[in-house]
């Protein structure tokens, strides 16, 4: 038996009875991505160093190198619930490398 969030099962309820609109995928922006990077860049970094001073100016640069080399579709496709593809966790290793 699969347990369902209550969020999901609540917002397919009220989809069925017509109070709101199904939920949908949105393209994300430009704004949206860079600070989901910034965000998860801030995260992992933190708890990896012992001395935290800078990660929020190096995860900014890292998020604006990343930001830089992708495209509109990359943009708007863009899932921060799903990991990150192959391609764009190497840019960011070369990001995050430039910025330190």
């Amino acid at each position: 038996m699969r347990v369902y969030s209550y969020r999901f099962v609540f917002s397919v309820f009220l989809s069925l009875c017509g109070l709101i609109a199904p939920v949908q995928a949105q393209d994300m922006t430009e704004e949206q991505v860079r600070t989901r990077i910034l965000d998860s860049c801030v995260y992992a970094e933190w708890s990896k160093r012992a001395e935290s001073g800078g990660v929020v100016k190096i995860c900014a640069c890292t998020a604006e190198a990343v930001i830089s080399t992708m495209s509109e579709q990359e943009i708007a496709r863009y899932n921060p619930d799903r990991r990150m593809s192959r391609t764009l966790k190497t840019r960011y290793g070369e990001a995050l490398a430039s910025c330190v």
